[in-house]
């Protein structure tokens, strides 16, 4: 999960993983969604973007939901289903609240999203 903002050249990455699926085969990719509203409040107070320890290596590529989409597609790939996953924090606002607005409002709360693809 979430490797693509990591690597150099996510494009070769994908490249290379549509040269291993046949005609009918599909892959699971996951994209963090940066812009989420935990995010927009750190930055409100001029904190860190993440908290996880390993986050000096840093994303080299930021993946905006719309063009997240847009990217995967010119890689020559079919979107066939994609999922918002909401965020774990904060704990006090309850799972299926934070599901809701992930699903109805992904670009402010859906903190990954995942997308199932098949090459065209």
């Amino acid at each position: 999960m979430d490797v693509l903002e990591h690597v150099v050249n996510p494009k070769k990455v994908l490249n290379d993983f549509k040269k291993l699926l046949n005609k009918d085969g599909k892959i699971i990719i996951s994209l963090p969604n940066d812009y989420h509203f935990q995010n927009k409040i750190r930055f409100l107070f001029n904190k860190k973007l993440i908290e996880y320890p390993f986050w000096e290596y840093g994303h080299l590529h930021i993946f905006p939901i719309k063009e997240g989409k847009k990217f995967l597609e010119e890689q020559g790939f079919k979107i066939l289903n994609i999922k918002y996953l909401a965020p774990e924090k904060p704990k006090i606002i309850p799972l299926s609240i934070k599901e809701f607005l992930a699903n109805f409002f992904p670009n402010n709360f859906a903190r990954v999203i995942i997308y199932e693809l098949s090459p065209n």
